[in-house]
């Protein structure tokens, strides 16, 4: 079983160390991620909400900054082979709305 894991900090600034930006990035290692159709574990951050949903195509870590919350959660979907099967479908599903196609598509078609 494949789980791939999507560990985001708190804060993210850019060249210069100057302002967080993190309310503004497009984690684009996710959709990546959703197109392999594997679990997703991943630090519970809004940026991410915008695309996944706690248990049906990831899973959160609430306390991301503790290793030992990463490892808990990867041992609790290790545990459960119905879960992966759930969540990894749904991210092929998901993958497939979110190809680089339809969000290049989508990006033209809002500056028309």
């Amino acid at each position: 079983m494949d789980i791939l894991i999507l560990p985001y900090v708190s804060a993210i600034t850019k060249a210069g160390n100057v302002g967080n930006i993190t309310k503004f990035t497009s984690p684009l290692k996710l959709f990546d991620y959703l197109r392999v159709g594997r679990v997703i574990i991943c630090s519970n951050f809004s940026v991410l909400k915008e695309i996944l949903t706690n248990n049906k195509n990831a899973i959160f870590v609430k306390n991301y900054k503790n290793p030992y919350s990463w490892k808990l959660e990867i041992n609790k979907i290790s545990n459960s082979r119905q879960k992966q099967f759930i969540i990894s479908r749904n991210n092929y599903i998901l993958g497939k709305k979110h190809s680089l196609y339809n969000r290049a598509k989508k990006i033209l078609n809002s500056i028309n």
